[in-house]
């Protein structure tokens, strides 16, 4: 359990499966239990986010838009 603790958060989901076989651990994801009712993942956004978001998207896109929870940026 101490080497979950300190490698699992790490290493991807594939990894993760592999070392909770060989250690006998249960361990169950679903990639899909994390959305919305509307089919949105959560994220924690923020300025940079957006920003980085946007630079990724720029090359197809024309116009994007970032929401704010007000409009006093």
């Amino acid at each position: 359990m101490k080497m979950w603790d300190q490698h699992a958060c790490h290493m991807s989901l594939e990894k993760a499966l592999e070392m909770a076989k060989k250690e006998k651990f249960d361990f169950y994801f679903d990639w899909e239990s994390c959305r919305t009712e509307e089919g949105y993942y959560r994220i924690e956004g923020c300025i940079a986010y957006c920003v980085k978001r946007g630079l990724a998207f720029a090359d197809y896109a024309d116009m994007l838009w970032m929401e704010t929870p007000t409009p006093d940026l």
